[in-house]
Order: C-alpha cells, then structure tokens, then sequence
C-alpha cells in the first residue's frame, strides 16, 4: 500500500544537516521500497548548472548559493521517488515551500556528534553558511529550519549504520503512512467493550457510549537508543514535549504540536520556572519534581494549558459547539478554567464539593472573570460531583435538549478523558532523562517514583511512560486517610461499603471511587477482560465493592507499592522537612514523602522521585499549623499568604497565588447534592451563554 501510494504521484523527501547521510539512506530506502532513488545534488543541481556543487559555490560564495540553489530546487519535478535534499535546501523558505506539495519530507534527525565524525572523516572543513562558526554551532543554527518544514521525524539513534538509519526512515514513514496518508485510525478502545474511535473524537467525547474510558490500542515504544537522543534535548521541557508526543500523536502535524507545545509550556508567559518543571534534591537519593510552577500553581496545569488548544482543533473539524463540564477536588477546576477560558471561547462548567477544596482552591475558582464561566459548589462530597458529572455524560436525553435546543455537545475536562491525561506523560518521561543528563543515574538504572494518588491519573500516567520505555522500577501510590487504592493494591479488594469519605489537608487526594483504576486494569489485562473490567465497576456503583482475583492482583503488584499518611505524619513531614533543608511542602507532597520514606530499605541507592503537585501556598493554614505557626479562625487569606511567604524558604512565592488571594469579585452558586438541580443550573447557564 505504501509502495502504491508513493508510485501515485508521491515523493519521499529526505531532509537533514550535511553528513546525515541523506544520499546513501535514500538510496537504500529507495531500493527497499522499489522506487528510484534521485539525489538534489547529483541529479537535479549539477546538470543544470553543468558543473560541481563546489564550484558553484565557490563561483556566487555562500551569501548567494542559498538563493541560486533555491531557485533551481523549486522547480523540481519528478515524481514517485526517494529524493535526497541538500542540507542548504531548507535555507530557501519559497524552495521548501513548494517541495511540501510534491511529497513527504521526513527529517532524518541524526546526533550532531555522528554528524561531526562523519564531516571529519570526509575531509569536509567547511559547510555553507558555516562562517566562523564551529560545526557543532552551524549544525545546531540549521536545526531551526529543519524543524519548520518536516512532515514526521526519524530520530535515529548514536553511532547508527545506514541500515539502522533506513529502518527508523521506514518506521517513521509508516507511521505517517498509517496516521495521515490512510485518514486517522480508530486506534483508541472502550475499557468495556469492543467500542473504537480516533484521537479526535476520544478528545471531544471524553467518555464511551458504553460508559467506559477509552485508552489507546497501542503504546509508542521509545528504545534506549531513542532515549539516549532524548537525553539531548531534555534541558528543554518543550523540545522533549514535542518529540515525545510527536509518538504519541502521529496524527497532528509537528508544526502544530510544536505550536500549541510552545505556546503550553513558555516561560515566563506560562510557568514561572525555566525548568518548566525542575527536579530538587533532598537527599537519601530522593528528588522532589516540581509540578507547580504553571498558572494555578499544581500539575494539572501541564494538562490544562495543552489540552484546550487539541480540544479547541478537533472541535474545529466540525460543526457542533461544545461546552465543557469538569468536577473537582481542588486543583482541576482552576486549572481548567484558566486553561479553556483563558485560551477558547467554550463554555465550561465547574463542580467542586463546597467543603471539600481548601480556601485558595476555592478563590482560584470564584475570582475568574469569564462571561463563559459558571462555578457551582455542591453539598456534598467529590465522589458525588464526579459521579454525578458521569451521569450527566451518559443521559441522552440531557444530551438531545442540548443537541436540539442549543445545538451544542458536552464534554469532560477531567482525567476521564484521554487527551487531558497524556500531557502528563511528559514530566515524567522528563524527570528520569534529566536524573540522566545530570548525571544522577545512568541511562538504563532503575528508578521509583512516588505520586500522592486520589482519582489515579497522575500515577497511570507514570505508569503509561513506563510501559513506553522509561525504566521505572515500582510505581508508589501515597494515600491519605481515605486510604482506598493503597489497600486496593494490597489486597485487590475495592472496599468502600463502610467507608465515608474524610476531609483531609490534602483534598485533592481525597477521593473514593478512583476512575482512572479502570484504565489499569484494562492496560493490565491487554484489553482481554473488558466484561470482567465492565462488572467490577457495575458492582462498583451498585454494591460499592469489587475484587480482583489472584493473577491480576499479582500483576499490580509486581508494578505498584501502595501505602497512606495520617494528617499528622503529613503535618510532621511538613515540618521536618522544613527544619532540615528550608523546602516547604504542600500536604499531597507531604503525604508521599511519608510514603516514600517508608519504603526505603538500608543500602538501597535507587533514586527515587516524589512529585510535588501542588505550590504549598495553596494551602497556607495547613502548612503554617504544620510549621507551629498560631493561626486564627478568622484570619484573612491574604494575611495567611504574607505570614507564609515571610518565611525563609528554598521555593519562591507564586505570584498568580498571591494576586487571587486579593482579588473580591466572586462568581459561584450554592447548589444541593441534587443531579436533576445540576442539570437546571448547567442549562439555565448555557442558554445565557448562547443568547
């Protein structure tokens, strides 16, 4: 099919740097796929010019050869070939212009150092353009351009011969084959039936028909020797952002994800660290992974300020409009509302349990300005919102008034949708490619990490990078009181028929009915089990209680340690930790300190990384109470933020925190544990919405 398909008119246009080895790679590929080989150099240049490359370029000199060889470039012709680029052709923007409608270009992205050897060896002194610069400078000035024009990416790893070289070139170009050339696959399924769908429609759908979530079908593999390529680019999130998600999203073009990845992750615009998310040492081999630098100051804005722009195209392939219905804990709800109403013009409705989010939670919320924005505390707890927001989801006929009246579709910007999870697979691919670049740990060594888990998104997401090729050892998930999935995994029980959920300092992590527990279980069973996976959850609802039997329990096992902190042990984490090394943690980071320390066994060097998720400012009277500070019951947030920020510490202040904290302007409805009032204030706001 592929062969078919190039010899319809279709060109493969290999680009890359001087010495990448574009002549001989495609005239390998050329022969493998059973089409001509045609060289720009050789076969297109010279004869025109009716002399060498060399002395062309020495007759017009370098400021001029770029245009003279764009010109001629430009007006190529052939077709059905394997054709070898120059590495100046991209230099010449109205060449590269024109060539992406006679084919796909595929970036042959070769390490610099292989480059450079190579260069060496050839008795090549100089490149076009090169100047004074060194050949490590010009190689990296170049790289610029490449990265404008490509269509897919061949990573190729260090030391590659041409035939390693031409198999990333196939893979990478089956990849584009399969993802754009044949239309997008169905490539993601239903946890509970045999229900698929494509990348676009996962995202605006958010939950299946089946009242399952979707997963993908497949996993992208990165191997050691992609890895090692990562490496490279891993002091920069956004670099490594993009060529991971460029796996994990083959059907969006690189220029896009590269633009809504820069537009995400920019400092100082978005995050207010470089690092976008730095990685700290606090000894006995632990690192803390900063995850609250963004606009909202927790991890979830990773998610949140990527996932309104995928949201914000796939539903541009349409015509329906969407509104966006999210419950939350705590962190979500802002970072959703910054995210989509700070980037779309979608509506979006937010439920949070009224004395279930701490009071800066809640300020981050109320204080937004949208028009676009309806913020709805319930009586209740967080696993009624989410419950009832899955409700919501599954009534067709709340889905026909909204369809019929508004002609508008609902969808979820919680974890249970599939394109607001995969963001957070990046950080922690980033945190152990930068444990390596740092020289922390060796490419290969294994590593654990610890994540505070309530609805399990963050640590399946850790769980997904794992399974794609970083090599994470066990998967630790830090309870607090509400200690249901560190039991889960001790006993492959799912008990809460005696349970009531308890506020906590740490409300995000103060969940019951965990959604994302179903993705695993999928992922663990290879999608062999759906009717099983599809009555655990039935008995869920009905009977609260399910248990899995002895070979899929052992299979969580043999990845995941589970284990829960009492509100005091968090409290005295908070403060040791303090007194120690000047780092103030949140109470979710606190509550995995614990948990982490527990499992540290003597001599064992394995690093281990904690996730920070959330700025500790945003919850100042817990961690001043945790500190020894006196704080009254009426006290002032902005009194409790100054008290805070007074103290000598290693984390700065978070300045979006401090400003919200001012801020008087409240946007909120008081509403009971009422689905049917939920779904009257949701209409009554999306019919204002749409006058």
């Amino acid at each position: 099919s592929l062969k078919q398909w190039i010899l319809q008119d279709h060109n493969v246009i290999i680009m890359g740097p001087p010495g990448a080895g574009k002549t001989s790679c495609s005239k390998l590929l050329a022969d493998r796929l059973g089409v001509l080989p045609f060289d720009i150099d050789d076969d297109l240049l010279e004869p025109f010019w009716n002399c060498s490359v060399a002395d062309k370029l020495k007759e017009v000199g370098d400021d001029k050869f770029v245009e003279v060889e764009g010109l001629v470039t430009k007006n190529l012709q052939v077709t059905s070939r394997v054709v070898a680029l120059t590495g100046s052709n991209p230099l010449h923007e109205e060449a590269m212009v024109s060539l992406k409608t006679k084919g796909v270009i595929i970036f042959l992205d070769v390490p610099n150092a292989d480059i450079t050897a190579r260069l060496e060896r050839m008795k090549v002194n100089r490149i076009v353009g090169q100047g004074t610069k060194s050949f490590d400078d010009i190689l990296n000035y170049r790289r610029t351009f490449y990265e404008k024009y490509y269509d897919v990416r061949a990573l190729v790893p260090s030391n590659s011969s041409v035939e390693q070289c031409v198999d990333v070139l196939l893979s990478s170009l089956m990849r584009y084959y399969n993802h754009v050339v044949t239309g997008p696959p169905s490539r993601f399924e239903s946890t509970r039936s045999s229900v698929t769908t494509t990348f676009d429609q996962i995202v605006m759908k958010g939950l299946a028909p089946d009242g399952g979530l979707y997963v993908p079908m497949d996993v992208p593999q990165f191997s050691m020797g992609d890895l090692e390529r990562l490496v490279e680019v891993s002091g920069s999130y956004a670099d490594l952002a993009l060529r991971v998600l460029e796996r994990w999203i083959p059907e969006y073009h690189p220029s896009f994800l590269k633009t809504i990845i820069d537009k995400a992750y920019h400092y100082p615009t978005r995050f207010n660290d470089p690092s976008i998310a730095p990685l700290l040492p606090l000894g006995d081999h632990q690192y803390l992974l900063e995850l609250f630098h963004g606009p909202t100051a927790s991890f979830k804005d990773f998610a949140l300020q990527l996932f309104p722009q995928v949201f914000d195209r796939a539903a541009s392939q349409g015509k329906d409009k969407y509104c966006i219905l999210v419950s939350t804990s705590g962190d979500t709800g802002s970072a959703t509302v910054h995210g989509f109403c700070g980037q779309t013009d979608m509506p979006v409705v937010v439920l949070f349990p009224e004395k279930g989010v701490s009071a800066v939670q809640k300020q981050q919320m109320v204080t937004f300005r949208s028009p676009n924005l309806e913020i709805m505390a319930i009586d209740s707890d967080f696993d009624f919102c989410q419950t009832s927001l899955k409700k919501i989801f599954n009534d067709s006929h709340f889905a026909d008034l909204l369809q019929q009246e508004l002609k508008m579709k609902a969808s979820a910007a919680n974890s249970i949708n599939w394109g607001r999870l995969l963001p957070q697979v990046v950080y922690h691919v980033y945190a152990y490619l930068t444990l390596v670049r740092r020289g922390d740990i060796r490419l290969g060594d294994p590593v654990d990490l610890c994540i505070p888990t309530g609805n399990f998104g963050n640590i399946l997401s850790a769980l997904y990078a794992k399974q794609s090729g970083i090599p994470y050892r066990r998967l630790i998930c830090a309870s607090n009181d509400n200690n249901v999935l560190s039991d889960f995994i001790r006993s492959g029980e799912y008990d809460i028929t005696q349970r009531n959920l308890r506020v906590t300092s740490s409300p995000s992590i103060d969940i019951l009915k965990s959604s994302n527990l179903e993705r695993l279980l999928h992922l663990l069973t290879q999608g062999h089990r759906k009717e099983d996976i599809s009555q655990y959850f039935q008995d869920l609802d009905h009977t609260k209680h399910f248990k899995v039997d002895a070979q899929l329990h052992q299979s969580i096992k043999d990845i995941f340690l589970g284990d829960w902190c009492s509100q005091e042990d968090a409290k005295t984490a908070i403060a040791d930790t303090y007194r120690s090394l000047g780092v103030v943690l949140d109470p979710h980071t606190a509550v995995a300190k614990v948990v982490s320390d527990r499992f540290r066994s003597p001599g064992d060097e394995t690093k281990v990384i904690i996730a920070s998720t959330a700025h500790y400012a945003k919850f100042p009277e817990a961690v001043l109470q945790a500190l020894g500070n006196q704080v009254a019951s009426d006290a002032q947030l902005t009194t409790l933020m100054n008290e805070l920020e007074a103290l000598p510490k290693k984390t700065l202040a978070h300045p979006i925190l401090i400003q919200c904290c001012q801020e008087l302007t409240r946007n909120c409805i008081q509403c009971p544990a009422d689905v049917e009032v939920i779904k009257s204030h949701i209409l009554t706001f999306l019919r204002r919405c749409t006058r």
